[in-house]
This record gives C-alpha cells, structure tokens and sequence, in this order.
C-alpha cells in the first residue's frame, strides 16, 4: 500500500510539472502593446522609439521609415529602409533599443512605424512623423 502513495505522489508531481509546462507553452502569443514611439534628433539623423511585449516568446523587431509621399507599399516589407533588426524575449512590456534612421534629407518629412514578428504572428505600431 505504501508503493501506491509513493506512486501518487509521483504521478501527481509529474502532472504538476507538465501543467506547468504547458501553461508557459499556452501562454505565449503574437507580440502585442506594439506602440512606435517619438523620433528624437541624433549627430547622425534621428533615434526611432517604441515599446512592445513579446508575449513569452523570442521576438524580432526594426523600424521602417520612408518620406512622406513617397510610393506606398502594399505589405510594409520592401516599402522604406528598415532598421538593424532586435530582439526581446519575456512577457511584459519592454522599451526597444532606440534605431538610428540615417541618409535623411533636410527639410523633408518622414513616417516611420515599429514591426515586431515571432512563431505566433505579427503587430505593427501605429505610424508617426517627424521632419528632418
């Protein structure tokens, strides 16, 4: 009788375990709280801004920017530079590493927005401007 609470128990430990497991596995979504933040001025050009959530999984992040009236683009791949990509991991809200935009032409405004991909999908931020 004691090798069947021995055996309980273990079963109950492993169930636990692999609850655990699971809930973490579940847990983990498309990147979300995506926000583009302000552009700030640099020596070399402009420091794009923003925060975002990875929600518990690996996520991948850069900044598109383009001129303003420039030629639109479909899926905002191809559509501008992008940006050195990041990456952030975690389940909370985390500020980017701000991107340099360089090669800027004066006098001219730009739109820039933050993407950030993982397993679980896509979210973009809301674009924003600034004039350089």
């Amino acid at each position: 009788m004691e090798r069947l609470g021995w055996l309980a128990a273990g079963l109950a430990i492993a169930l636990a375990v692999a609850a655990v497991a699971a809930a973490s596995v579940m847990a983990a979504g498309a990147p979300s709280g995506v926000r583009t933040g302000a552009a700030k001025r640099t020596a070399e050009g402009f420091a794009l801004n923003g925060k975002l959530n990875p929600d518990g999984s690996p996520t991948t992040y850069y900044f598109i920017y383009k001129e303003v009236g420039s030629a639109e683009c479909e899926d905002l791949e191809g559509c501008g530079p992008e940006t050195s990509k990041g990456t952030l991991t975690g389940d909370t809200e985390k500020r980017v590493q701000p991107k340099e935009a360089t090669g800027l032409r004066t006098g001219k405004s730009y739109e820039y927005w933050l993407v950030a991909r993982n397993a679980y999908g896509a979210a973009i931020g809301k674009r924003r401007t600034f004039t350089a």
